[in-house]
């Protein structure tokens, strides 16, 4: 299986909306909050985000089909945080999201940031293994009440 990453511009990054799509849809069927995440939407995160630095990557299958993606962020202030990290549920397990993981955090280092987050929500737990591969630790459990 051979993947092909490519990175891609803010102008881009509608091409990876589907499997963002597929990863809100995922938090939408896991969390309590299910309510919160049917209010999200790409372009609300989107714009969120966009006036940090971006590194918006993008893996392609062999039939040149995207597969996976990850957006990695740098606020104003300097924090770096892995916003969104995708990969098709028959490409799991090769590796490709450790890939997209050592892209995210050599960006981050190369720019300088040794703060970097990563915001997992409940109901996900089981990414908090592959997570901890790459040195992040539960920092703090910010609870929030269901309406």
């Amino acid at each position: 299986m051979e993947i092909t990453f490519k990175e891609l511009s803010m102008n881009e990054i509608d091409l990876v909306k589907p499997l963002w799509q597929k990863l809100n849809e995922h938090h939408i069927q896991c969390s309590e909050f299910r309510e919160e995440f049917k209010q999200n939407n790409f372009e609300k995160r989107i714009n969120k985000i966009k006036d940090n630095k971006l590194k918006i990557m993008a893996g392609y299958n062999d039939e040149n089909k995207i597969i996976c993606y990850s957006i990695t962020s740098i606020s104003p202030d300097n924090v770096g945080e892995v916003d969104s990290i995708y990969v098709e549920e028959n490409y799991r397990g090769n590796g490709i999201g450790k890939k997209l993981m050592e892209l995210s955090l050599k960006w981050l280092d190369e720019n300088g940031i040794d703060d970097i987050f990563i915001f997992v929500a409940v109901g996900n737990e089981n990414a908090l293994d592959f997570y901890n591969e790459f040195g992040f630790k539960p920092r703090a459990y910010k609870l929030k009440r269901l309406s």
